[in-house]
């Protein structure tokens, strides 16, 4: 099986050699991704269309921990979080104490990051941007964080503005 995670920067032949603390990061990420997978799975049917497709996942983790990507690792945790925050209320719990058990922090690991981008109340980074883009998506729709929801897209919006980006 031929998979290619990103673009040729990212080919095994032009990574840097991670140190060991690289390595047990990518170790952890392999294994926060795995856990994930392994609670969509139990709620997506074989005989769906798409199931060879999820599958294909587990492939792509197991690659980016075999060539030591650890910046396609990171960029998956970042799309697997995301889903798993998607599932149902019930599932997400579950998921959040399995995760709370074996790395002491769930899938809101990134809330912390998100409050303080909030309170300094601008934008510095694409990586903030994009952070606050996603959690803007999360919480649309919560009557409960309407207020949230608009300093977080006043927030996107100036960073537009002032960027030209995105």
């Amino acid at each position: 099986m031929n998979l290619v995670i990103g673009h040729q920067n990212n080919h095994p032949l032009f990574m840097k050699k991670l140190n060991n603390e690289q390595k047990k990061e990518l170790e952890r990420l392999k294994d926060w991704s795995l856990i994930i997978l392994e609670n969509i799975k139990k709620n997506v049917s074989e005989h769906d269309k798409l199931y060879p497709i999820f599958l294909k996942f587990f492939d792509v983790v197991h690659y980016a921990f075999v060539v030591e990507d650890l910046r396609g690792m990171r960029l998956m945790v970042q799309d697997l979080t995301s889903w798993g925050k998607q599932m149902d209320k019930a599932q997400v719990a579950e998921l959040n104490q399995i995760l709370r058990n074996k790395f002491g922090e769930d899938l809101n690991y990134n809330l912390k990051k998100i409050e303080k981008i909030i309170s300094k109340g601008i934008i510095e980074k694409l990586s903030e941007y994009k952070l606050l883009s996603d959690y803007s998506e999360e919480i649309y729709d919560d009557e409960l964080k309407k207020d949230e929801a608009k300093k977080v897209n006043n927030l996107l919006e100036v960073y537009q503005t002032k960027t030209g980006k995105i």
